[in-house]
């Protein structure tokens, strides 16, 4: 009972004492830096008359087939022409992508951003005739 009355105090204490939050104004300010992300819509937001621009690199990696949280094996799953399995089973997947943004405030209410980047995907797949790799390559969508 006395470590609760100890806890209770303790968090009403910090709540009384704690100053109020400052004014939230514009929707980049001094807090962060200037250094909001660009890739999340209506963040980084330069202040007013600024430009800003933004490159990001990802890869990722994938193996190994699931269902849920069950791990399974390419032979559960095909290759077979037989119902209920598929023809081919993908083994493993590469994916990079770059994402490029750019933005410029014209106003403290108005800036203007541009976002785009380019992907490449590579998947090795199995199927009865033997195992050979996927790729598709492009543009991903354009935000502005």
């Amino acid at each position: 009972m006395r470590l609760f009355k100890f806890i209770a105090n303790a968090i009403l204490f910090v709540l009384i004492t704690a100053t109020n939050a400052a004014p939230y104004i514009g929707l980049c300010c001094a807090h962060c830096g200037g250094n909001m992300p660009l890739n999340i819509m209506g963040g980084g937001i330069p202040e007013t008359h600024e430009y800003r621009f933004k490159i990001s690199e990802m890869y990722m990696s994938m193996d190994g087939l699931r269902d849920g949280t069950d791990e399974k094996s390419t032979s559960d799953l095909g290759p077979s022409t037989a119902g209920g399995k598929f023809r081919g089973v993908p083994k493993s997947m590469d994916s990079y992508m770059t994402m490029l943004g750019g933005a410029y405030s014209f106003t403290d209410n108005f800036a203007a951003m541009v976002m785009g980047g380019y992907v490449r995907n590579t998947m090795e797949m199995t199927t009865t005739a033997g195992d050979y790799d996927m790729f598709s390559q492009g543009l991903t969508d354009t935000k502005l």
